[in-house]
């Protein structure tokens, strides 16, 4: 075996059928092949599914985290170009975000093969020579894992945790979510009564073009049929082009192991769950939701991904140093998107006077001349500051 993999690596990369080959169309696939085909590579895209777009189209997670400043939106690139496809909202139709990304990959010359699952990863000293797939055995010099459950690399034999067990405590995982879709729901009547909510009654809910967030208190009641296995909070709405409305509201628990199988099951369950949730919506209140009815749920979990395999183990763990320009970074992003001016003045002020250590770990004396310049107590402890220590001081600095 170490025989034929060294000639497939010496010989056979030379007559490879690709420059590189990405498992996985998700989002981050489907961005990495187009960029790779854009430079002049010749990118083959395999997807186990039946579809692109991975949570956004199949797990309906249909509303985006945007970031913008007084300039517009901070985020650009690829993700700007699928953003003004998709209709320059931060809630889309699902169908519209598949068709916006089979474009992009029709456009790049992007060679896309669906429903290829992944049989067997061929490795040779840690590094990935070859995969194969039921329609046959494709080699490239480059291999990127763009799933969602980094299943390329855990069959190359990457190290994982379960769960938060990194932190010491335990292999608890996260919670799913099932993404549900509602049909009969009057959006102008839903559209009025959460920007009512969150103007005059002041509880964070809201609406804006596609998209609709709150009634916490509306769902406060509700009674699940197994509070250990399911919650629901306040309501994601995202309005569909065929006018439904897909909620992202259900959280599930316990949902972990990579058995394809169970989490079919679950996600059955979690179909009849919905019901339920649907039911005591029209009974709660029957002016906004007395004619919905449950139209179906999400083929895949959006929200799963580390629930059922885990976390690669890297080398940038909350134990690890923080560099003090990784650091910076992070201030810098959030004062030039939502200020006040003077803290982003004394970030940039540090970032020219300490130049020369941006790539250096963070020392506590230039941390603790930061916070004093930003009027902040100091931090206490020894060299180096950890990156976990970081994050819980940007979440103290970023309000």
């Amino acid at each position: 075996m170490r025989t034929w993999l060294a000639f497939l690596l010496f010989f056979g990369l030379g007559l490879a059928q690709y420059d590189l080959v990405v498992y996985g169309a998700t989002p981050q696939g489907v961005t990495a092949a187009v960029a790779a085909a854009q430079e002049g590579l010749k990118v083959l895209l395999l997807e186990p599914g039946r579809g692109v777009g991975g949570v956004l189209t199949q797990g309906w997670l249909a509303t985006l985290d945007l970031a913008k400043d007084k300039e517009g939106l901070l985020q650009r690139g690829l993700f700007l170009d699928f953003y003004r496809r998709i209709g320059e909202e931060a809630s889309f139709d699902v169908k519209r975000a598949e068709e916006a990304l089979l474009a992009m990959l029709r456009e790049a010359g992007v060679e896309l093969r669906l429903e290829a699952p992944l049989d067997r990863v061929e490795v040779d000293g840690g590094t990935v020579v070859a995969l194969a797939t039921p329609g046959g055995l494709f080699q490239a010099p480059y291999f990127v894992d763009a799933t969602d459950t980094a299943e390329l690399a855990f069959r190359a034999g990457a190290g994982f945790t379960l769960g938060r067990e990194d932190t010491g405590l335990d292999r608890r995982s996260m919670a799913a979510t099932l993404v549900f879709r509602l049909e009969g729901v009057p959006w102008g009547a839903v559209f009025l009564a959460l920007n009512y909510e969150g103007q005059v009654r002041r509880t964070g809910a809201g609406a804006w073009g596609r998209s609709g967030w709150g009634f916490g208190e509306l769902v406060r009641g509700y009674v699940p049929s197994d509070p250990s296995r399911y919650a629901l909070r306040g309501l994601n709405l995202s309005r569909q082009d065929d006018g439904s409305l897909l909620v992202n509201a259900l959280l599930l628990f316990g949902v972990e192991g990579a058995d394809p199988l169970s989490l079919e099951r679950k996600r059955v369950e979690a179909a009849l769950e919905a019901e339920r949730v649907v039911a005591y919506l029209r009974g709660k209140d029957p002016l906004l939701f007395g004619t919905a009815h449950l139209a179906g749920v999400a083929p895949k979990y959006p929200v799963v991904a580390q629930a059922t395999t885990g976390y690669l183990k890297g080398s940038l763990g909350l134990s690890e140093p923080v560099l003090l320009g990784d650091f910076l970074a992070n201030l810098e992003h959030y004062y030039r998107a939502k200020g006040p001016e003077e803290r982003l003045r004394v970030v940039l002020k540090a970032r020219e006077l300490f130049r020369e250590e941006l790539q250096k770990p963070l020392k506590r004396l230039t941390l603790n001349q930061l916070l004093q310049a930003l009027g902040e107590g100091r931090l206490s402890g020894a060299d180096p500051v950890t990156r976990g220590e970081a994050a819980l001081l940007l979440y103290r600095l970023l309000p």
